[in-house]
């Protein structure tokens, strides 16, 4: 970097004359131009040649103030220090912005593992709950009902009860876990299609907006899976009052 920028800030300010005006200000257009830069640097796209054409475009400005090209109305000096503070500041802020972008991606590339992971454990547990739950009550009330064909007796009122009652949580925790598959994986999808490449910082940051809006469908296949489960025990407990009741 050329040594003029290194030089400590003057905050001198020339009280005679007049602020230099935005659409020729030195520190404007540099904060526009470091504007565009940070852009860049959350796209992941190279800015070395960018901050090369902004100290050019100091050290020219340096030039025309040392040569006294400038008009004498406006304090070009104190605008030209304030253009070089702002741009020693996005300098320092290079490293911390992309650290920032590297996180997120890093955040949002776990997510994806963890999300995964979650998706196959509740299909999992949707299934053992199918079989060892409601499976089991719904085949147990079957086989009393081939012992027992007498109708209306109040044990094979109750295994009809049962069935019914273990068809219907074996609905529901289907339902839920096609639910929580089926969104849960096309979700996953959908991110880590976001992900791969080049990926610009709109397009990262757009994942929480459709988190945000979609994220609830698989939630709901969950609210399904665990509502079998409670549907289960309140069921047991009305066919347990039932046998008592024979």
């Amino acid at each position: 970097m050329p040594h003029i920028l290194d030089d400590p800030i003057d905050w001198t300010r020339d009280n005679n004359r007049a602020e230099v005006p935005e659409n020729v200000s030195m520190n404007a257009g540099v904060k526009d131009r470091w504007h565009a830069i940070n852009i860049t640097v959350f796209d992941g796209t190279p800015v070395e040649h960018d901050i090369k054409a902004v100290e050019e475009f100091l050290l020219l400005r340096k030039a025309l103030i040392d040569g006294g090209t400038l008009s004498a109305e406006f304090d070009w000096k104190h605008d030209f220090e304030l253009a070089r503070y702002s741009h020693r500041f996005h300098l320092t802020n290079l490293d911390y912005l992309r650290n920032k972008r590297t996180s997120y991606i890093n955040f949002w590339t776990g997510w994806i593992t963890e999300a995964t992971n979650y998706n196959r454990e509740v299909s999992l547990n949707g299934l053992k709950t199918i079989f060892l739950l409601h499976g089991a009550i719904a085949i147990g009330a079957l086989n009393i009902l081939a012992q027992h064909t007498t109708p209306g007796t109040q044990l094979v009122l109750t295994a009809k009860f049962a069935i019914i009652f273990g068809a219907s949580g074996i609905v529901l925790a289907g339902l839920g876990q096609i639910i929580v598959y089926y969104f849960g994986t096309l979700m996953v999808t959908r991110v880590r299609a976001k992900l791969v490449g080049d990926v610009k910082w709109a397009k990262a940051r757009a994942v929480s907006r459709y988190l945000d809006r979609y994220g609830w469908l698989p939630l709901l296949g969950n609210k399904a899976i665990y509502g079998s489960m409670l549907w289960f025990a309140c069921y047991v407990v009305i066919l347990l009052i039932m046998l008592l009741s024979v």
